[in-house]
């Protein structure tokens, strides 16, 4: 219920008349990508890949998608630092969820379709941040 009542507010921000710096629907759409992404790492949080003890990739993994996607770069950097995770163990764990996301739901719902670019998303950047301290 108080998810509902901060997104009414947001709207009520976004399309107010004073807003005259930026498109309302620029905002609309940043409103709903947030929305979309909470909702996203909520569900993926509660996926379980069926181990008995997770390993720290998957543990890692765990801890990105609880994060806000502002802090994922954070999170992935200093986990390699630290030497907790590799990013071939990390790629693998994001891989099963993957797998996991896809296999278990309806084929083309929305659901899957938004799980899948969330996850998408966080390959996406992790590759990009592997192949920066790769080099």
């Amino acid at each position: 219920m108080p998810v509902v009542v901060v997104v009414v507010v947001v709207f009520h921000n976004v399309l107010s008349p004073t807003c005259h710096d930026v498109h309302p629907i620029a905002g609309v759409v940043a409103l709903l990508q947030k929305v979309l992404q909470v909702y996203a790492a909520q569900q993926l949080s509660s996926v379980n890949d069926n181990s008995d003890k997770p390993s720290q990739a998957t543990q890692l993994l765990d801890k990105v998608l609880a994060a806000d996607e502002g802090e994922w770069e954070t999170l992935l950097r200093s986990a390699l630092d630290a030497g907790e995770t590799s990013q071939e163990e990390f790629t693998h764990a994001l891989q099963r969820r993957m797998e996991h996301t896809v296999l278990g739901m309806s084929s083309g719902s929305y659901k899957q379709r938004v799980l899948a670019e969330y996850l998408k998303e966080l390959q996406s950047r992790a590759d990009a941040l592997f192949v920066g301290v790769s080099a």
